[in-house]
């Protein structure tokens, strides 16, 4: 997925509500272990970095989890809403 559809696409979980508004004050990283990414809904490989929020996912009840670059994003997009 290219930089600008992923923006696009976090963008519009974060208005409707997929993706948490709130920050995530503590995140935990690791390698993938073919989980799926809360933000852009591919795996997250083992030989990717998997970064894991407390903030809770609208509706899921669980840690959020997203690849790191797909994080980033997430951070960047959220802010410009507050």
């Amino acid at each position: 997925m290219d930089n600008e559809a992923l923006h696009t696409l976090i963008a519009h979980k974060l208005q409707d509500g997929r993706l948490p508004r709130n920050s995530a004050p503590r995140v935990y990283g690791g390698p993938g272990n073919g989980e799926t990414c809360d933000a852009c809904e591919l795996p997250i490989m083992k030989e990717q970095m998997a970064i894991q929020g407390i903030a809770l996912a609208a509706g899921g009840g669980r840690p959020m989890q997203l690849h790191a670059t797909c994080f980033q994003v997430w951070e960047s997009e959220r802010r410009k809403l507050a």
